[in-house]
């Protein structure tokens, strides 16, 4: 049996969050034994891992900068005595990783999840300083690998990609039932978007293609599912541009995937990502994606073909591929029938399941050879 103890800053509604949500959940729990410590708080998965039989335990980080928590921290993970601590993210990696060493876990995994244009000469330090007790760095992309290894200089042979996955074969609500709770006419076109609402995820440009888009399209409705920092700008915003009785903004969804399985389109317009979850559950349920031809994105779109690429920070391009599915059908089945069969192909939660025992198992048996 294989104890992992996986660290983690939060269990909020983010892609990293439900990615190990998925992971625990489906490992075999004949070989591994899964226990998880959030640094701040446990946030609104925290039930989740509960139902699924996941112990979570919160180390009570209270602010950016807190060192007293760190000492529970170490005492948590010793008494938890893991054959490997698996961390996720700066912070979880930065502390969870000295909290390992201090607690003398053999085997240390760090997750990177997303290109990391914000990280300062004092973020790469770190990573490279604790790269040397690391065992090997688990990034979800190609382009998040590329990025570590020129930007942050871990080397690409200390590091192996394993992709996010997803359900493919998950029942949602039927879409009827979900606009009507919204007060959509099941009959409108409807375009989503869903994520945290940060800078980082560039949903203003979503809300300044609205006004072209309705245009065109005039019963064109709008799904915004998430919540974050930029909620009551967005808002504002689309109430400037006479946009706000055509868009519902959600809050947070534990059913967001029903929610987006009810929309027509959805769109991403992130500036930057790592493998975005909500590009991967839209293309599962066979919906066309409009994004941001960036390099993360392009990991899973072949424009024109299982999706549309756009500029990045370009209304226009977002309402023309939007306008151009919603107003032919035939185009729309093409790419949302190609997106669904690339999920089930690539990325479904049992490969990436796999592939990390896989590791695991590898890790442990060349500990035991040392």
């Amino acid at each position: 049996m294989i104890r992992i103890c996986y660290i983690i800053g939060t269990l909020d509604f983010g892609g990293a969050e439900k990615q190990l949500l998925k992971l625990c959940s489906a490992l075999d729990r004949a070989r591994f034994a899964p226990y998880v410590v959030v640094l701040r708080k446990g946030g609104p998965l925290l039930p989740s891992f509960l139902t699924a039989g996941i112990p979570v335990a919160q180390a009570g980080k209270r602010w950016k900068i807190d060192p007293l928590f760190f000492p529970g921290l170490v005492r948590r993970v010793r008494s938890i005595a893991p054959d490997i601590v698996h961390t996720f993210m700066f912070t979880a990696n930065t502390w969870g990783r000295i909290a390992a060493i201090l607690a003398g876990t053999p085997i240390l995994v760090a997750s990177e999840r997303c290109i990391d244009p914000w990280k300062r000469w004092h973020h790469r330090l770190i990573d490279q300083l604790l790269l040397r007790r690391t065992a090997v760095v688990v990034p979800n992309s190609r382009p998040v690998r590329d990025f570590y290894a020129q930007k942050i200089g871990i080397p690409v042979e200390r590091m192996v990609v394993i992709p996010n996955g997803v359900e493919t074969d998950r029942a949602v609500r039927p879409r009827d039932s979900v606009r009507a709770e919204f007060g959509i006419p099941p009959d409108a076109p409807l375009v989503a978007c869903a994520g945290r609402f940060t800078p980082q995820k560039g949903f203003r440009y979503f809300v300044a293609a609205m006004p072209e888009i309705v245009s065109a399209l005039p019963e064109t409705r709008f799904l915004l599912i998430g919540d974050g920092e930029s909620r009551r700008a967005l808002e504002e915003f689309a109430a400037s541009l006479g946009m706000r009785s055509r868009a519902v903004f959600t809050g947070y969804r534990n059913d967001a995937l029903d929610l987006l399985a009810s929309a027509d389109v959805v769109v991403t317009p992130s500036l930057f990502e790592g493998m975005p979850n909500v590009v991967m559950e839209a293309m599962s349920l066979g919906k066309p994606v409009v994004a941001s031809a960036i390099k993360e994105m392009q990991e899973l779109i072949r424009d024109r073909d299982n999706g549309i690429l756009v500029p990045v920070r370009d209304p226009s391009a977002i309402a023309n591929a939007v306008i151009l599915l919603l107003s032919s059908p035939q185009t729309a089945a093409f790419i949302g029938n190609n997106a669904q069969e690339t999920i089930r192909a690539r990325f479904s939660v049992t490969a990436m399941v796999k592939r990390y025992e896989e590791l695991y198992v590898a890790l442990s048996q060349r500990k035991a050879a040392t």
